[in-house]
């Protein structure tokens, strides 16, 4: 038997830096480094974003790839699911959407009692976890975040700015319509993986949250974009929720209405 050593025992200084740093996560100390699993802040070039997230057909791909890497049952040929593609812009409709997916995903997944095999995604991923490009996105690109660096002429009026407390300095001072421009487009090419979905043998339906939708949401380039994939055949309805909680299984009123067939937002 291996002699034991002279024992001095570490955990006086074990406790001690144990103690240090939940102190300097208490206090929210800038020194700390954050509890994070992704770089954050990244300062990506505005005008580099814009240029690859219009490419609404290439962009729509790299989504639609990192969806199925997610989720293979979205296109797995033994699971015939339909799509539900949801949208959300206005006050409190994020929460009605995860609502929608949640229980889209609970019952559609597994069939029971005549519920339809389905599978809900919106623009995050399925509820349960975002996928890649988004939390690159608004995670650690930040675009709004960077855009606020503005005045109310929407001239860059700096590039410092402040994230977890600490003074960052952006190379790339980023614009209001920059920002919206990058969602809009991002939105817009969430809209068009269903041509991507369709293509594997998915029917798709879009269903939107909208109640109280601003003029300047990106729901309303998102409603363009759908309004053009039913033309061409890769989405089959595009419903608005008239309740709250509406069923994936109903299509009818008061669950769901017809979205504005025009996509003009209101005066």
């Amino acid at each position: 038997m291996r002699a034991r050593p002279d024992r001095t025992d570490p955990l006086p200084s074990l406790l001690a830096v144990l103690a240090s740093l939940l102190l300097s996560a208490c206090t929210g100390s800038s020194a700390s480094a954050p509890p994070n699993d992704i770089p954050d802040p990244v300062f990506s070039d505005p005008v580099a974003k814009l240029a690859v997230t219009g490419d609404l057909d290439v962009f729509a791909r790299v989504l639609y790839d990192q969806y199925v890497y997610q989720d293979t049952g979205l296109v797995d040929a033994a699971e015939p699911v339909a799509i539900h593609m949801t949208f959300f812009g206005g006050p409190n409709n994020r929460g009605r959407a995860l609502s929608f997916l949640d229980t889209t995903n609970f019952y559609g997944g597994t069939g029971w009692d005549g519920y339809p095999r389905a599978k809900a995604i919106w623009i995050m991923g399925n509820g349960d976890w975002q996928y890649a490009a988004y939390r690159l996105a608004n995670e650690s690109e930040r675009w709004s975040d960077r855009a606020r660096q503005e005045n109310k002429s929407g001239q860059p009026i700096g590039n410092v700015f402040t994230i977890h407390g600490q003074i960052y300095t952006d190379p790339f001072p980023v614009t209001t319509a920059q920002a919206n421009g990058i969602w809009a487009n991002y939105s817009a090419a969430y809209a068009t993986m269903s041509k991507y979905f369709r293509g594997s043998g998915r029917v798709v339906h879009a269903r939107a949250f909208v109640q109280g939708v601003s003029r300047t949401s990106a729901f309303w380039t998102e409603c363009r974009t759908i309004r053009r994939l039913i033309e061409e055949g890769h989405v089959a309805d595009f419903l608005c929720a008239g309740t709250d909680f509406p069923s994936y299984r109903v299509t009818t009123a008061p669950d769901w209405v017809e979205c504005p067939a025009d996509c003009q937002p209101p005066p």
